[in-house]
């Protein structure tokens, strides 16, 4: 448990990289433009069109966009979460007549818990977006949590961080100095209404799933406790190059040997062999490292 929490610790409050430098072309110190650029989840899967439409608050508090005009937005803590109308949900999603409020209620119970946690810096604390989405699958799944992750389609290597922990550690928004075309959103959380969910997070008995309990499982997953390694070793993210490894795969071990190394020599699996790829450190300073396999 020491472990975990120091884990946990570590991802929260390292050192921060800004999030545009993993967007420079290491060959080449220019900035990339829209074209260049790709967004996807933790899993390397397209982000929803509605994490790029822009968000205007008006004077009643309500969020309104192109497509939805009223969308409800709330503050939990460093978070700013909206809760998206559009849903594949018959009932209604975040606008069910009997559990709409419900579902709003516990996801910004988590993120005002999350927010406990987090020390942020002192100025230029820029809000962290999140888009809350609400639908209906018959897929077993209750609920799931990404950060939104950038970069060029020139598959830059190295560590690459989310747009959530970026701005929670440097106080910057990681978009901000993005062309126009960028996400709305850094992180994105969604809840499947086909499951029976207990919402009443202040009980230790109920039926069904406690979405409270499920809801800060995956909030972690976007904080940054995530993987892009593939099972035969590569990268989620590859696509000319050895593509990008998160911060959380540079702190995983089989035994006493970590999987990715910052030295000498980095280890992406012990089943698959990289060649070397130019990495991003912890100071933004490029080094060449190496991918060998050790048994």
């Amino acid at each position: 448990m020491t472990s975990l929490l120091s884990l946990i610790a570590g991802l929260l409050t390292g050192t921060a990289i800004a999030f545009l430098g993993t967007l420079t072309a290491t060959a080449q110190n220019t900035k990339p433009s829209p074209t260049d650029l790709r967004f996807f989840t933790r899993e390397g899967k397209p982000l929803p069109e509605e994490a790029f439409q822009p968000i205007r608050i008006n004077a009643s508090g309500k969020s309104e966009t192109m497509l939805d005009p009223y969308k409800i937005t709330a503050m939990a803590g460093h978070f700013r979460i909206t809760f998206s109308n559009q849903t594949s949900d018959p009932a209604g999603g975040f606008n069910h007549p009997q559990f709409g409020e419900q579902r709003r209620k516990v996801i910004i119970a988590v993120f005002t818990d999350i927010s406990a946690l987090i020390d942020r810096p002192k100025t230029k604390a820029d809000t962290v977006e999140i888009l809350a989405i609400c639908n209906f699958r018959r897929d077993g799944t209750a609920a799931s949590a990404t950060a939104v992750y950038g970069d060029s389609h020139a598959a830059e290597t190295g560590i690459l961080d989310g747009g959530v922990w970026t701005t929670l550690n440097t106080g910057k928004d990681a978009f901000k100095f993005m062309p126009p075309g960028k996400p709305t959103f850094h992180g994105i959380v969604e809840i499947n209404a086909a499951q029976q969910f207990n919402y009443d997070f202040n009980t230790s008995q109920f039926y069904g799933v406690d979405i409270y309990s499920v809801l800060l499982h995956e909030c972690f997953h976007m904080l940054g406790i995530a993987t892009f390694i593939k099972p035969d070793g590569t990268s989620i993210t590859n696509n000319k190059s050895s593509g990008y490894y998160t911060r959380f795969d540079a702190m995983l071990r089989i035994g006493n040997k970590p999987l990715i190394r910052r030295y000498n020599e980095m280890i992406a699996s012990i089943f698959h062999i990289i060649p070397k790829l130019p990495c991003k450190h912890f100071k933004r300073r490029a080094t060449e490292l190496s991918l060998t396999v050790e048994i």
